[in-house]
């Protein structure tokens, strides 16, 4: 390989890489993660409700750990986000939702890079079934926590499109801003009804309807924050410093303020709804198992 083409070849393996790496890294916040797992718990029924409510802290503590696990699992990534606007328009009817069909119909590569996280919501649901039915209690929480995350992401609106993070509409940074920044700065005005778990019958039909869900919601929240921007102009939005020769991008409290006006309550809406997800999908998965009685 000729030295040109050989750097060429190098910088372009190293830009997708970081690509890679960047998009594995974003999810959710840790606040709003944790927030999730914590009141899933109040709207479960007993005797399920004491069983969770006694390992609340693990829950809440362990809700990031799937995101943690990315560092050193290369798969972990893959089951975050569905870039479902891949698969041609809304409602997306040429995607088959039994993952051995649409295996088979784009290839198991291709699906995994566009994203499996309604598949594994099912997968981790079943496993939380069998850990159920054998009373395991380590293998209970680890999974409760595990789908509690994945059901979490699955409610992110840029969890469910190939403009993830902005960058196809010059909105760069948008996802962390968006689903770290606000919730963090704004989630302790949000308020959540506690609603009684209900059973789903078809875990993976919920899965793909959340996701739906979701999704029209993407263009919704570009426009906010593209309107935050419109007001305040980009001084106001934001100011640029240079750290280490690098741009960085500080965005001011007033931009934040604009953003979160114009979203019109959608982050506290996805998490409320995120929040009952969570507590019906924990709730199936002991029916399924048998309503088993689960050590303390």
């Amino acid at each position: 390989m000729r030295p040109l083409v050989r750097l060429l070849f190098s910088c372009t393996l190293a830009l997708l890489l970081l690509i890679s790496f960047h998009r594995a890294a974003l999810s959710w916040g840790f606040w709003a993660h944790k927030e999730v797992n914590r009141l899933a718990v109040e709207s479960l029924p007993s005797p399920l409700f004491e069983f969770f409510s006694a390992n609340a802290e693990y829950l809440v503590e362990h809700s990031i750990a799937s995101d943690e696990r990315k560092s050193t699992d290369d798969e972990e990534g893959f089951y975050h986000y569905l870039d479902i606007d891949h698969y041609g328009k809304y409602p997306f009817a040429e995607l088959p939702w039994d993952y051995s069909a649409a295996a088979m119909k784009y290839g198991v590569d291709s699906l995994k890079k566009n994203g499996l996280i309604p598949w594994r919501i099912l997968e981790t649901t079943e496993k939380l079934t069998d850990a159920m039915k054998r009373r395991d209690k380590k293998d209970i929480l680890f999974l409760a926590a595990d789908l509690g995350h994945y059901i979490a992401d699955a409610h992110g609106p840029l969890h469910t499109t190939a403009n993830y993070d902005g960058q196809l509409s010059g909105q760069f940074g948008i996802h962390e801003r968006f689903e770290s920044r606000l919730p963090e700065i704004y989630g302790t005005n949000y308020r959540f009804a506690r609603d009684s778990a209900r059973y789903v019958k078809t875990p993976l039909a919920r899965a793909f309807d959340i996701i739906l869900t979701s999704y029209k919601t993407v263009d919704f929240v570009l426009r906010a924050e593209m309107k935050a921007k419109e007001d305040l102009g980009d001084k106001g939005a934001y100011r640029i410093l240079l750290k280490n020769g690098k741009k960085e991008y500080q965005y001011s409290d007033e931009y934040y303020k604009r953003f979160n006006e114009h979203l019109k309550g959608l982050i506290e809406e996805r998490m409320r709804e995120a929040i009952s997800a969570v507590a019906d999908f924990w709730f199936t998965a002991w029916v399924n198992a048998g309503r088993p009685g689960l050590p303390r």
